[in-house]
């Protein structure tokens, strides 16, 4: 990313009649330096109000020669950025081709104000300041294990040992009204998943008593607030209990796979005929504790559609004939386990023998105990991939892996007081990635929940802490 010289910004504004402050441009642009591509650059420009795409304060002109497109974003007359998206520098450090200046809309200052034909706009400071918790009274009887946020931001499902999950509306991060409560498992739930709303206002639910339930809100009646939740599918074959549940990207169908105790792993989809098919094999030796799905996009299909075959294909296409608009999506899966492994699965197509259709692809040693929980980044079809593993032996592995054909890369977060102390204070529970890809949420067993952002070298750095 690169910005035009000052003499040169202030002669444009001149000429084009807006309002230039070399100050207020710093400080909109000086943000925190930590974005790694400009496929996040972009995500977050999107993504962040009052810049919306095709909308007020953005921009998308696409120059430079055949080969080698050149995106600029602009946004508010004269902030202009430069977004290489070169095939070269896509999935890349832009520090390792000499462009360091990168932005973040995430600290250092609370508003950013600029001037467009005359009037200010300024960016909200809630989307610069370090995220603040806010509290919620649940109402549960017992411990709460997992909470969800669904699609839209609108709904909060939560599940407690009381056997009980409790869904409310959110306005604004504050909970409102009473919410709906459900029941029907017979020991603690441990956790919760929406589903994409494609497929309407839908919930899976684990739990102790080895059951999953898919919950569904039916259609409001003529002149009521909202629906009522009724169960529409219970899976019980696992022989203890269920620890996790998973739904996979919505463009593999409505499909969700859960892991137990047993040590097997389940997949439920669900097919146009209105049934449920499920697939069961064995995931690891002593219990499954987690499950998390790849993104439905290959890594790199962004940059090479043409080269990145789908592994589901039956044939490859012939050699005149046109490629298909969309990149290519693949089933996987990452879950991990009481043999301190983290397993990846893929999707195979059944053999004659009738094998399981599901395929062990890797495994990932690097933990000395229980993996409790597992998180596979999203990606928007870049080359690199992350998994995140968390883990009772209180430390936080990364993964990555640069290339489809590459081997996964393994880099432990320093979770502990002074440098290179890579333990945490406590078993550290639950990982969870933002929706950008690029922040790493961590829950601790110490109350604690930290924030973590991958720096321009590749370490891992705590940006932010929460205290509960």
């Amino acid at each position: 990313m690169a910005l035009e010289g000052t003499e040169r910004r202030a002669n444009r504004a001149a000429v084009q009649g807006w309002d230039y402050n070399q100050a207020k441009e710093e400080q909109l642009w000086h943000l925190e330096r930590r974005s790694k591509t400009p496929a996040e650059i972009v995500n977050i420009l999107c993504n962040t109000p009052p810049f919306r795409p095709n909308g007020e304060g953005i921009q998308r002109i696409n120059v430079g020669p055949p080969g080698k497109p050149i995106e600029y974003v602009t946004l508010l007359d004269g902030f202009r950025t430069q977004i290489f998206l070169e095939a070269g520098l896509l999935g890349q450090g832009l520090a390792q081709r000499g462009y360091d200046q990168h932005m973040n809309f995430a600290e250092k200052t609370q508003e950013a104000i600029a001037t467009k034909g005359g009037q200010r706009i300024r960016v909200p400071a809630a989307t610069l300041t370090a995220p603040q918790s806010t509290p919620v009274e649940t109402a549960h009887e017992d411990m709460i294990h997992d909470a969800q946020l669904d699609y839209y931001g609108k709904r909060l499902a939560t599940c407690s040992s009381d056997r009980t999950i409790k869904i409310f509306d959110v306005i604004d991060g504050e909970k409102k009204g009473a919410g709906v409560t459900l029941r029907g498992h017979s020991g603690p739930v441990w956790q919760v998943a929406w589903g994409h709303p494609k497929y309407g206002n839908i919930l899976a639910s684990c739990s102790y008593d080895g059951k999953v339930f898919i919950w569904k809100e039916q259609a409001p009646p003529s002149g009521a607030a909202a629906g009522s939740w009724t169960k529409i599918k219970e899976y019980a074959a696992h022989s203890a209990s269920v620890n996790s549940v998973s739904w996979a990207p919505h463009e593999l169908g409505a499909i969700v796979a859960c892991g137990s105790s047993d040590g097997k792993i389940s997949v439920l989809t669900f097919e146009n005929d209105g049934k449920w098919n499920v697939e069961q094999f064995d995931g690891h030796v002593g219990g499954c504790t987690a499950v998390s799905w790849a993104p439905a996009t290959l890594p790199g299909s962004l940059i090479n559609p043409s080269t990145t075959a789908t592994p589901n294909a039956s044939s490859a296409p012939a050699a005149n004939q046109q490629q298909p608009a969309s990149p290519p999506s693949v089933k996987r899966f990452v879950s991990a386990g009481c043999d301190n492994k983290v397993k990846i699965w893929v999707h195979k197509p059944s053999s004659p023998s009738g094998s399981s259709a599901w395929q062990l692809e890797e495994t990932l040693d690097g933990h000395s105990d229980w993996v409790r929980d597992v998180a596979w980044a999203p990606n928007i079809g870049l080359p690199r991939s992350y998994i995140a593993t968390a883990s009772q032996d209180k430390t936080v592995c990364v993964w990555t892996k640069d290339s489809p054909g590459a081997r996964w890369e393994k880099t432990t977060l320093e979770g502990g007081s002074g440098e290179g102390n890579k333990f945490f204070p406590d078993v550290v529970w639950r990982a969870s990635w933002s929706l950008a890809g690029n922040i790493l949420a961590v829950s601790c067993g110490d109350g604690k929940v930290t924030l973590w952002k991958e720096n321009l070298k590749g370490g891992w750095e705590c940006v932010s802490e929460m205290t509960s």
